[in-house]
């Protein structure tokens, strides 16, 4: 085993600290924050970053407006403005779910792993088979 230098002797093991949760802006409403929380504890640690703040703020807006139009269609299917209301907040959530990373295909892409090709494999690739 190798002798440690003097400035390893000194310092200390190097901590990993954990990433800190990001946190709600303070102009959210009570749903638009319990939203937000939901989808941030909903999603793996490193997933967000603080610059993401405001894109998770609009998303959890656009959900509960998207909610409270429901609500107002099950009472009145003839509103309009509801109807337009939900169309806006869904389309919305939907472009910042892209944005953010929330779809299936994104979690799908997070979990390939590149696996190497096998001496078979790239045989018959380059004699014009399929691996």
């Amino acid at each position: 085993m190798p002798r440690k230098s003097a400035e390893e002797r000194t310092t200390g093991p190097v901590i990993a600290r954990a990433p800190v949760p990001i946190q709600p802006p303070n102009s959210l409403s009570e749903a638009a924050r319990a939203a937000f929380i939901a989808l941030v504890s909903d999603c793996a640690p490193d997933h967000f970053e603080a610059s993401d703040v405001t894109l998770i703020a609009r998303y959890a807006n656009a959900a509960v407006f998207s909610e409270v139009a429901e609500a107002r269609l099950a009472v009145n299917p003839d509103d309009t403005k509801a109807l337009a209301l939900w169309e806006k907040a869904t389309r919305t959530m939907s472009a910042l779910a892209l944005r953010l990373r929330l779809s299936p295909q994104a979690r799908r892409e997070r979990a390939k792993i590149d696996k190497p090709l096998t001496w078979a494999d790239e045989f018959r690739l380059a004699h014009g088979g399929r691996p």
